[in-house]
This record gives structure tokens, sequence and C-alpha cells, in this order.
């Protein structure tokens, strides 16, 4: 006999008979003998007992074992995840589950060398981590996007940063809002037309906040983001797609 042993995506392996003499027929149970034509299978861990039997009734020793276990297969991974910024203009994927040696990463399903599960560099795109042992098993692929470089506003009067992300994008803003003092704004978006589509006033920052803005619905086009503190303002252009 041979063994094929269980795989990743298989919990089931396999026995193969070979034998020159003709006539034969096999059982699994000792009992019911039928004519070869496929291999047996057998579960995952399971013990196995195969006999011959011959023309004349001889029946054959058995031929005993315990099928191999089915190689795990590694989880979905987890990510921490560092977007770009008006400074930095790439981002960076870390994975921090499943870990452990044997563990190797990738970010595109096909190539398996890094062994850190860190990646730099990246530009805006999506990507597919997964994790394969030494196994040779593959996981669930755990989808990342990486944002494109979010548009920055400096503006001095207003003593404060801003950054839009992603631009273009689809109406899914994150806005995030620097200061070095305690400030209060307003902020509106605008359509090409002029009229107002958005507003969130007395928004009150001190350092850094991220808002999460929402304008999917919006049709796509050329829009304006205001930010206001009373005494000033300063617009960008974003689009939406």
């Amino acid at each position: 006999v041979s063994l094929t042993q269980p795989t990743c995506v298989s919990a089931n392996g396999s026995v193969a008979i070979t034998s020159s003499i003709t006539g034969l027929t096999f059982s699994t149970d000792a009992t019911n003998y039928a004519a070869y034509t496929a291999p047996f299978t057998v579960a995952a861990g399971a013990n196995y007992s195969i006999t011959a039997k011959n023309t004349d009734g001889c029946v054959s020793d058995a031929a005993t074992g315990t099928m191999g276990n089915q190689p795990l297969t590694p989880a979905i991974p987890e990510v921490t995840v560092i977007q770009p910024t008006g400074i930095i203009a790439t981002g960076s994927i870390t994975v921090t589950s499943p870990t452990g040696a044997g563990i190797t990463y990738s970010i595109d399903g096909v190539t398996y060398t890094n062994t850190t599960g860190v990646f730099n560099s990246l530009v805006a795109d999506l990507y597919y981590v997964t994790a394969k042992n030494s196994d040779g098993c593959i996981s669930e692929s755990m989808s990342v996007s990486i944002n494109s470089i979010p548009t920055t506003i400096v503006d001095v009067k207003l003593n404060s940063r801003f950054e839009i992300y992603p631009v273009p994008g689809d109406g899914h803003l994150t806005i995030t809002i620097y200061t070095q003092t305690e400030k209060t704004f307003d902020v509106y978006i605008f359509n090409n037309s002029g009229s107002k589509i958005y507003e969130l006033t007395k928004v009150e920052v001190k350092g850094t906040i991220d808002l999460k803005v929402n304008i999917s619905s919006a049709p796509a086009g050329v829009y304006y983001v205001v930010f206001a503190d009373g005494k000033d303002q300063v617009s960008k252009k974003i689009i939406i797609r």
C-alpha cells in the first residue's frame, strides 16, 4: 500500500493498493470485498485495515496503520496599519498575529519571503495579507487599504494644519486637524455650485483630532472643504468619484 496524507485543504487521506496478482478483491472491514478501482479514503487521524481475498477465497493478513493528521492552517492575519500623512508619503502594514517559527507573510498572495510581518513603503492600493506556515498551508486573506497621500493645508492665520484623505475618494473622508493651541472650528463642505452639503460646527481642537465625514451619497464631482474659526477661514478643493 501507499499513503497520501491529508493536506491543508483536505481533511482526508487515502490508501492506494498495488498488486501484480489478478482477480484480487479488497476490503476495509474484512467482510465486504470488491474489486479495487480507486484508493480508499481514510479520515485524518483514523486507523485503517485492508485485506485482500483471492479467487480461492483465501484472505491475506491485514495492512494496517494510522492516517496522519491534517496540517493546521494559520488564522486570518491581524494587522496594524499606518497610513500616509502629509509628511510621510507611504504607509505600512505590520502583522501582529499569527506569529512564530516557520511563518512567512505575503501582501500579494504570491511572494512569501517576508518573515517579520512588516511591510513598509506601501503606496496607495488594496493589499491582501496572508500567512503561510512551514507545512505550506496558507491562511485566508485580510484585505488592507493603504490610502492615497492626504491633501494637506497649512494655514498661518489659523495657526493650524488640515489633512483630508483619501482624495480622490468615494466620499468617506477622514479630516485631521492639528493645532498647537486650543481652537474651535466650523467645517463646511460645498458643491461646485456653492450649495452647502455638510456642516459640523464648534469642533474643539487642542493637539490632533480626526473627523470621519461621509458624503458618499453626493454625486461625483468637485467639492470644497472650508475650515473657519470665526475670524479667518481656509478652503480646499476635493474630488469625489
